[in-house]
């Protein structure tokens, strides 16, 4: 276990800060959030020495370091494994930035886990105000209400609220 908890900088406007701090609770990784306004944060500034200016080897030691050993065993994880699923995740999450959909479908199924507070205020503004959006790319959309939140909800304990009667 670590000795000192990570320091997590954190903003109330973007995805990044609440998906870090998901994934340092699913590790078991001690960590301590402070809200920040990012257009006042100085990078460049001596004074901020970090974890960014490491080597991605040395990062990568650091974490395998402070993880619980346990469960990164348990999850299968050497830093070469934990290296790639960070990679995977940055690529997943990147190519969603830009993404401009194009064209008309006949019918869209949407899969609606509960979402996160930082998101929406509740179903009906998930539902209405973000993945509703994909009305203007079909005929038909049908918003499928599942189990549990986007990270855990094609997990083995909710992936059966996606059958249909």
């Amino acid at each position: 276990m670590a000795t000192q908890p990570i320091h997590l900088y954190s903003h109330t406007r973007g995805p990044n800060p609440w998906k870090v701090s998901i994934i340092l609770e699913e590790l078991g990784l001690p960590y301590e959030t402070e809200f920040v306004n990012p257009a006042e944060l100085h990078f460049s500034s001596k004074s901020n020495l970090s974890l960014q200016e490491l080597s991605r080897e040395k990062v990568l030691d650091h974490l395998m370091t402070v993880a619980l050993k346990d469960l990164m065993a348990e999850l299968g994880l050497d830093p070469s494994k934990l290296a790639n699923w960070a990679d995977l995740a940055y690529s997943l999450q990147s190519s969603t930035i830009n993404c401009e959909p194009l064209g008309m479908a006949k019918s869209i199924d949407v899969l609606c886990a509960i979402p996160l507070a930082a998101v929406a205020k509740n179903m009906e503004d998930w539902k209405t105000n973000h993945l509703g959006r994909w009305k203007d790319f079909t005929e038909d959309i049908k918003l499928d209400e599942v189990n549990g939140t986007h990270y855990i909800t094609i997990g083995p304990t909710h992936v059966y609220s996606f059958q249909r009667g």
